[in-house]
């Protein structure tokens, strides 16, 4: 089951609960509960740390491309 928090998604089937992503997060923004990690969005500053920190590719961000950013 992968759940959304604003850009970033957590894969449950893949996070372990190692918590090398709570360990790395700067705002204190990422917490372990019953074993799989989720995102504070308040307090995400979406820097990638988490994600580039994963061993097990469990958190993931969505990309934008230029036209999904567009004014219409």
């Amino acid at each position: 089951m992968k759940r959304s928090f604003g850009i970033i998604t957590i894969d449950d089937d893949k996070c372990q609960g190692c918590v090398n992503c709570l360990m790395s997060c700067r705002t204190e923004a990422i917490r372990i509960s019953e074993g799989k990690a989720g995102i504070l969005t308040d307090r995400c500053i979406y820097c990638g740390k988490c994600f580039r920190d994963c061993p097990n590719y469990a958190i993931s961000a969505q990309a934008h491309i230029l036209q999904d950013l567009a004014w219409y």
